[in-house]
């Protein structure tokens, strides 16, 4: 996804053809010092994620040039943090993190849509790199 601002509108459709209310969120790509430090190869899937059953986790995927410090954080539209993942200091390569559709209290989130949001830090190339994504959760 390229840098800048961007807004995302999310429209959840069940079997039955049952809709939701239209959704919307805005949220901004960054991402800083790229020459010298980058993140790469993010994904996160199954997107949609299914709360119950066979797609009840969620694999965030992603590749570190360098080594670096990592966090990941889940926020609701609201803008609260529903999960944080402090995974510390990551060696470079291929990486992935996997995510239950729980809260930090250890509660099955709401369906509806979420931000994931990935930060890598790492001082000594110079780097800071922030990559976000919508994800949306369904019963």
């Amino acid at each position: 996804m390229a840098e800048g601002e961007h807004n995302l509108k999310i429209k959840a459709v069940d079997k039955a053809n049952n809709e939701s209310a239209v959704t919307e969120a805005a949220f901004a790509v960054t991402s800083l010092n790229t020459d010298e430090f980058s993140v790469s190869n993010f994904t996160a899937g199954p997107n949609p994620m299914n709360l119950q059953g066979l797609r009840s986790q969620l694999a965030i995927a992603f590749t570190l040039r360098q080594p670096a410090e990592v966090r990941i954080v889940i926020y609701n539209l609201a803008g609260s943090v529903i999960k944080k993942f402090d995974l510390g200091s990551l060696a470079g390569g291929d990486q992935v993190v996997v995510w239950d559709g729980r809260d930090a209290k250890g509660r099955t989130v709401a369906a509806g849509p979420y931000l994931l949001r990935l930060e890598a830090f790492n001082l000594a190339a110079g780097g800071e790199v922030a990559l976000s994504k919508p994800i949306l959760c369904l019963r």
